[in-house]
């Protein structure tokens, strides 16, 4: 399963290698930066145009302008790794009656949502299971 990956061109224009590598339309140097944000480059994205709310943007007013759409990275760096989505880790899960457990652990707020692996994800629905018992 995949899960949805937005950055903002606002946010990218921020960072000075993101900016010039927009400005002098350096595709490399900018899909090395949207990968190391988790914006999996392998897979098909796209620029939307839209409101939105950049994450920089100091008073978090809606922005109207670009935005890359795609699917967030899937690697084992990216998965271990701090800036990834609990959303992201859940759909990385092989087991399909583990990931269904902790969708639903998710949506009902009950969980630790910072596991690191699928042993660490299965300890915490038996604890789960355990408390409801």
């Amino acid at each position: 399963m995949s899960t949805p990956r937005s950055i903002s061109l606002y946010d990218l224009m921020q960072y000075d290698v993101a900016k010039k590598a927009i400005l002098n339309e350096d595709k490399k140097t900018l899909e090395a930066v949207l990968y190391s944000l988790g914006l999996d480059t392998e897979q098909p994205y796209h620029i939307d145009e839209c409101n939105h709310r950049p994450l920089t943007k100091k008073d978090n007013s809606p922005w109207f302008g670009g935005r890359y759409n795609g699917n967030e990275r899937q690697d084992r760096e990216w998965l271990m790794g701090e800036h990834c989505t609990w959303e992201n880790k859940v759909n990385s899960i092989r087991d399909p009656e583990l990931r269904s457990e902790l969708i639903m652990m998710g949506n009902q707020g009950s969980a630790d949502k910072a596991f690191l692996d699928e042993k660490a994800g299965k300890s915490a629905v038996n604890n789960e299971r355990n408390k409801n018992n």
